[in-house]
């Protein structure tokens, strides 16, 4: 096995690090006053697919 590779993957562990990167899913919860009223700009956060608002 090569420094860089994932013991587990055939992927090195750059290529499989962008990879999860890439599939992960952050979900901002928007629970203060703060967030809602700036919640614009968080909806333009680059790669965002989702939030929460707790009811």
């Amino acid at each position: 096995m090569g420094a860089d590779e994932h013991p587990h993957s055939d992927e090195d562990s750059t290529a499989q690090g962008k990879r999860v990167a890439e599939s992960a899913l952050i979900i901002p919860g928007i629970e203060s006053r703060t967030a809602i009223d700036e919640i614009d700009e968080i909806l333009d956060t680059e790669g965002l697919r989702a939030i929460f608002m707790p009811a």
